[in-house]
């Protein structure tokens, strides 16, 4: 299967001059013509080709973009280090879709490109639309609140300024074998 690359000029605020554009780059596979689409979108310091592999063994069965962020791959710096957010990244992903009449994609984002699949997944006008109609995301992390120390826990249940190691085991801190190990020295 045969890649092929693009680019998608976008003139805003953040090309290199105003008036001028930028380009984002992307990589694309499978049948120009195909109606099931891909998009897969690389995490914060890496680029499009990262997926080369998957899209090739993809566009048996769909049509593959792989994207260059801005600033990343073959796609352009931005002229302010303060475009480089989550919004500049899926309105350009947005407008590329747009562009090539793609009106619904499945979604695979590795770190922050899965984080940007949830945005446009979720945001009102793409849900919708139904754009997104599958959602693969790869080493997202968590959106779980911090929890508390544990050292602040105990020192507000009335305990004193230290944890003693069964005190740490209890609330999962250390394993059993972590203590077995430490008397057997």
């Amino acid at each position: 299967m045969n890649m092929r690359k693009g680019q998608f000029q976008i003139n805003d605020r953040f090309a290199d001059r105003l008036g001028a554009f930028r380009h984002l780059a992307y990589s694309e596979w499978g049948e120009a013509e195909n109606p099931r689409v891909a998009v897969c979108v690389h995490g914060m310091t890496r680029n499009g080709r990262d997926f080369d592999f998957l899209a090739e063994a993809l566009g048996e069965s769909h049509r593959v973009f792989c994207l260059d962020l801005p600033g990343r791959g073959e796609s352009d710096w931005l002229r302010e280090a303060g475009g480089y957010m989550p919004a500049t990244y899926v309105s350009d992903i947005r407008s590329l879709l747009a562009s090539l009449d793609i009106d619904e994609v499945d979604w695979i984002g590795t770190s922050l490109g899965g984080s940007l699949g949830m945005l446009i997944a979720g945001d009102e006008d793409a849900v919708a639309r139904g754009l997104v109609r599958h959602l693969v995301l790869n080493d997202i992390g968590s959106f779980e609140r911090r929890a508390r120390r544990p050292a602040a826990r105990f020192r507000r249940s009335g305990g004193g300024g230290r944890l003693s190691k069964a005190g740490l085991r209890r609330m999962g801190r250390i394993e059993r074998r972590d203590l077995d190990a430490s008397h057997a020295a």
